[in-house]
Parts: structure tokens; sequence; C-alpha cells
């Protein structure tokens, strides 16, 4: 029975002896300081609501700057004027304004306008040059968020005025707007292909005015032309099937008979450049010919003496374009011919040429067809009918 005891003894003075050395050796838990501003406030500064919150940041700051930063906070307290002062959830620690009353309370440029009351509650300076003020009405919005109507009017964009490519399309000298001629293609309901037509592309600084001038139309349509586009949100305008319709039927044929573009030996049906252009001209296309119709240099020539006059005016759309490399301003040996379609602000002047009996035709610059088929250019406009 002694031997029992002694055992039962040593036992438990063992296991006693294990737990107090493992107490012993257990760590001591460090606190860590909690950081406090060191902005120099009084007593009641520091005892406002919601100034230990600010007094969180490690940001350098003034007596003044806190307190601002303190009423951030408090504006999202609405239980302020019954003395509550509960926790408020704040991301940036009062830096921002990050509650906004709109039922009543405006930001119009660099103040906050109360509509309840009608009086301003608030006149800030915008200070642009100090990257960490606080943003007043929309400023912030301008350079740091994503436009929110980004998907709807996707055709708008900070490059709109270089045609989404500032590199290569800039504004040199601030001249007078011109539209810039392009083509777009026509889809039905499903989505499937059905053709193309000629658009005007707008330049930043383009109007109504500007629109009438490069069309050659009068000022009423083009003010209707234009509202039609700024009530879309579209920053391009349909060419007027009175200007544009055989134009736009020489671009649906080559859209949906691609096959007859490619030189093949299956088909010999085509029109050139003298065709495209005299026909333009003329206002009567190419579809009754099934666009397979061909003036030789010599055809073309005496239809410009029989018809046409030196254009006093160019004329967007019908005036007619001939190029030839013997240093003449004359219809005489003439290499190419096509449709002017305008003038840039910058100068540079387009035109509809088809390049080729095979080739679709396309918008193209002048400068760039001299360069192909001669520097002597001419122009021609169809005599008017007395």
């Amino acid at each position: 029975m002694k031997r029992i005891l002694l055992i039962a003894f040593a036992i438990i003075t063992g296991f006693t002896q294990a737990q107090v050395k493992k107490t012993q050796t257990k760590p001591k838990s460090r606190v860590e300081k909690k950081w406090v501003n060191p902005v120099k406030l009084t007593k009641e500064e520091r005892s406002r609501p919601y100034m230990d919150e600010v007094l969180k940041t490690k940001d350098s700051l003034t007596p003044e700057e806190a307190e601002r930063r303190r009423k951030n906070i408090a504006i999202g307290n609405p239980f302020a004027k019954y003395g509550v002062y509960p926790k408020i959830a704040t991301l940036s620690k009062g830096k921002y304004l990050e509650f906004h009353d709109t039922d009543s309370i405006v930001v119009i440029g660099s103040i906050r306008y109360n509509t309840k009351k009608g009086n301003i509650i608030e006149v800030r300076e915008i200070d642009l040059s100090d990257p960490d003020a606080q943003p007043i009405g929309d400023t912030h919005g301008r350079w740091m968020s994503p436009d929110p109507l980004s998907e709807e009017f996707s055709s708008w964009s900070p490059y709109h005025y270089a045609y989404n490519n500032p590199i290569n399309a800039i504004d040199p000298d601030g001249r007078e707007s011109k539209w810039i001629p392009t083509i777009e293609f026509d889809k039905n309901k499903s989505g499937q292909l059905t053709g193309g037509h000629l658009a005007l592309q707008m330049e930043k600084g383009d109007t109504a005015e500007t629109l009438a001038k490069t069309l050659n139309i009068d000022q009423k349509q083009a003010d209707k032309l234009f509202a039609g586009m700024q009530k879309s949100g579209e920053t391009s305008i349909d060419v007027p099937e009175s200007i544009a319709s055989p134009i736009n039927a020489a671009i649906t044929d080559a859209i949906m008979n691609s096959g007859d573009y490619n030189g093949s030996w299956l088909s010999d049906k085509n029109y050139n450049c003298f065709a495209c252009a005299f026909r333009n001209a003329s206002g009567e296309g190419l579809k009754d010919d099934h666009f397979s119709y061909e003036l030789s240099p010599t055809e073309f020539q005496s239809f410009l003496k029989a018809g046409f006059d030196k254009a006093d005016k160019k004329i967007f759309g019908k005036t007619v374009i001939t190029f030839n490399g013997n240093g003449k301003d004359s219809e005489e040996g003439l290499n190419h011919a096509a449709t002017y379609l305008g003038t840039s602000k910058n100068g540079t002047e387009y035109t509809f040429s088809k390049n080729g009996l095979f080739v679709n035709p396309k918008i193209e610059q002048t400068s760039a067809l001299k360069k192909q088929y001669g520097q002597s250019v001419g122009y021609w406009n169809k005599t008017k009918t007395k």
C-alpha cells in the first residue's frame, strides 16, 4: 500500500512540474503601440467625434486638414442630431468625401449648394497642382474614372478628334474643320452584310455650317442632318442619296459581288476609273450596266470636251479629277480619273477612285494618286444646261 501511494505521488508531482515549466516557457505576447498621428490638436479638437479615425492615417496633417477629414466622415452619420455617433466605415479615413446627400446637396463647379435651403454651404478652390487635394465635383471623374456611358456611345473617345489615331492624325494648324469621307457597312436586322455607303466622319470643331460647305448643300438640309447625328450619338453622317447614289451602288456591288473584283478568268465583267468617274459626275451610276463598262482614255477625253468645263469650284461627289504625267493641266494624255470627295482641314484632298479594272473602288488621297498617275491634275464639272 505504501508503495502504491509513493508511485501515485511521483506521477502527480511530475505532471505538476511539467505544467509549471510549460507555463514558464510560453512567450510573452507583444503589444503593438497604437499609431496616433502627431498633428498638434487641442484636447477639445481631439475629443470631437470621428477625430480618432482621422488620426489613424500616417499622412502629414495640419489641424485644418484633420478637421476637414473629420467632417467628411461625420457627414455619413445620420444620427448626429440625436447625439449618437456610431462607427462610420470609411476607406480613406476622411481624406475623400465618401458620402453624398444627392437629394439636397449638389456640386456646381467649386461650390456645394443645398437645393432645399437654397444656399451655398461651401466654396472651395481647385488646386490642380496638388495630387492629394480633395477632388471637387466631377474633377476626379474626368481624370480617374472610366466613362459610364462608354458602351452606349462607343464611337466617342478622347481621341475622336484624331479618329482614334493621335499618332498619324493631328491638328497642325487649328484651321476650320472639314468632314472626312469614309465607307460604312450596311447590315440587316440579323446582322448580315447587305452592302455599304459613303459617310462623312466629323472632325473636331465641325458644325452644320462646315457640313453645308463640304457637301455643297443648303444650310437647312445641313442643320437637319447634323441634328440627326447628334440625336443618335454618332460622329458620322450618311451622305445623302441625292449626292452619293452612284458611289453607294458601286460600294455595295464591290462588297456583295466580291468575286467580280478578283481578276478571275470566270468573270470579265467590271469597269475602269474613267467609267467610274464619268458616271459619278453624270449622276447615272453603273448599276444599269451591271457594273461592266469601260471607257478608253480617248473616249473619256471626248466626253470631257463635249460635256464638261474646267471647275471653278470643287463639288463633293460630282467634280472629276484627272491625272496625267505630261506636265500639263489638260485632258490630253490622261492616265487616271477619280471623283472629288472633299478636303480636310489640314489640306488633305480625298477622292473616290478605282485603281484598276478588277480593283475595288475606294477612298484615296489625291496626293497618293499623284505619285501613281502623274503630278498634273485637272478638275472638271459637268456643263450646266441652260
